[in-house]
Order: structure tokens, then sequence, then C-alpha cells
């Protein structure tokens, strides 16, 4: 009788040292959270979520960019912002996960460390590239800011190329300006190239304008990706 009683407590105890180590597991903790923001404030904010990596060896990263359906784009660009700014730091990229996903509200990215034996926040991931097409004809992405290229909205083309491609009934206006039209049009003819050798899309889906501005800089034409749902 008194081993049986006393193998019931050893069972309890076992079950309650148990349920204890489950309450103590680790949970991912939030590090910072922001809507849309200039490119200088975004650069500190990343900055700082490296440092709190640093601090943290044994701990990953977990962005969570959060937006509308019909702003996938602005997403996107952040997230290539991110990812850009990452490398450029030398920061390690593969301790940083990145994930998209819809909101009813707009832009807000959320920065999360995740310590080892902890589990993700929980996240209903977006990974369309797909445009509402009652949305009208809108900028896509411009050159506009040269001496802050980790905020370009400007890539090869592959970006732009991803929503085409998502949207097969979408077109692409691409206008260069620069001093010379031949300027523009060397700018052009690699954008071009890169769209249709690179990323498969129609040559019939893109329109190319070239326009003369003599106030652009030579080396930094003026570049303009107009999407049309």
């Amino acid at each position: 009788m008194l081993k049986s009683k006393i193998s019931c407590i050893l069972v309890l105890l076992t079950i309650l040292s148990m349920n204890g180590q489950g309450q103590w597991l680790p949970k991912p903790i939030l590090i910072d959270e922001h809507r849309s923001l200039p490119c200088d404030d975004l650069m500190s904010r990343w900055d700082a979520f490296y440092m709190e990596l640093n601090d943290n060896p044994n701990s990953t990263g977990f962005i969570v960019i959060a937006n509308r359906a019909e702003k996938r784009r602005e997403s996107v660009l952040r997230q290539l912002w991110i990812e850009r700014y990452t490398r450029y730091r030398g920061f390690d990229l593969s301790r940083i996960k990145i994930v998209r996903t819809l909101s009813d509200a707009d832009l807000r990215i959320s920065y999360w460390r995740v310590p080892t034996g902890a589990s993700e926040p929980t996240v209903s991931v977006d990974a369309s590239y797909e445009i509402p097409r009652t949305l009208k004809p809108f900028l896509f992405g411009s050159s506009d800011f040269p001496d802050m290229p980790e905020c370009s909205e400007i890539d090869d083309g592959r970006i732009l190329a991803r929503f085409l491609t998502a949207n097969p009934s979408s077109r692409a206006n691409l206008v260069f300006r620069a001093r010379s039209i031949q300027r523009a049009g060397k700018e052009a003819a690699e954008v071009v190239s890169n769209l249709v050798k690179q990323y498969g899309v129609s040559r019939s889906r893109i329109r190319v304008f070239l326009r003369r501005d003599r106030s652009q800089p030579d080396q930094y034409p003026m570049s303009e990706y107009w999407f049309l749902p």
C-alpha cells in the first residue's frame, strides 16, 4: 500500500515538473514596430534591430510586413530594402526571416527576436504579387534618390517583372530622362533587356518613353516605372 502511494506521488511530481517546464518555454519578443517612415529613420531602426540580434547570438530575427492587398507593391519594396540594407551592413541575412501578411490597415512593420526554442509568431503569410484590376495606373517606382540607394524603388527589373507575371493583363510604361536621348536610350535598353531576356516578360507589354532633361546629371538618368493593371 505504501509503495503504491509513493508511486502515485512520484508520477504526480513528474507531471507537475513537465507542466512547469512547459510554462517556461521561451517566447518571441517584440523589439520594435512602426508604420511608414523616411529612409534615414528606417535605417536607424534596422541598425538597432541588428544590435539586438548581435547581443543575443542564439536568437534569430523575424520581421512581419503587414499591409492592404492593394498595397502589395509597398510591402515588397520594404522587404527589398531590408534585405538590401542588411547585406550592405554585412549582417548575416540567414539569421533574419521576413514575411508579408495582409491587413485591413496601412503598412505596419514588426520586428521580433526569437530565442532558441521559441516558436515564431503566428502569421498568415501572403506571398502573392497580385494587384486588384480596379486600381488605376500608378507609379510603381522611380529613381528619385540616388544618394540613398538602399531605399531605391528601382532595381534591375526583377520586382516589376514579378508583378507583371502575377497580373497577366497588366502592362508597364517606362520613362527615362537624361541629358541626352542617347543616354536615356542606353538606360532603357538595359532595363528592357533584363525584363524580357532575364525575367521572361513579353516585349509587347512594355512601352518605353525617352525624354531629354538637361537638368539631370549625366551619371544619374531619371527612371520611372508605371504599372497599368
